[in-house]
């Protein structure tokens, strides 16, 4: 029988850090737009923003 592989746990690194500034940012920038009537630039600045919060929830522990 093969042995199951494992990968070894993965921790944050500067570089996620960065993403968490950006994500934040990108999420405030969405905000503003829509709020400004520019709902296709939101629109595209919101999915950049899912990519990151994605991204970013893969090191996150589950809590609840």
């Amino acid at each position: 029988m093969a042995q199951q592989f494992t990968p070894p746990p993965v921790t944050p690194d500067l570089g996620d850090l960065v993403l968490v500034l950006l994500a934040s940012t990108l999420a405030g920038l969405r905000d503003r737009l829509q709020d400004d009537g520019f709902q296709r630039a939101a629109d595209c600045v919101a999915d950049l923003t899912t990519r990151c919060d994605k991204h970013l929830e893969s090191f996150t522990p589950e809590v609840m």
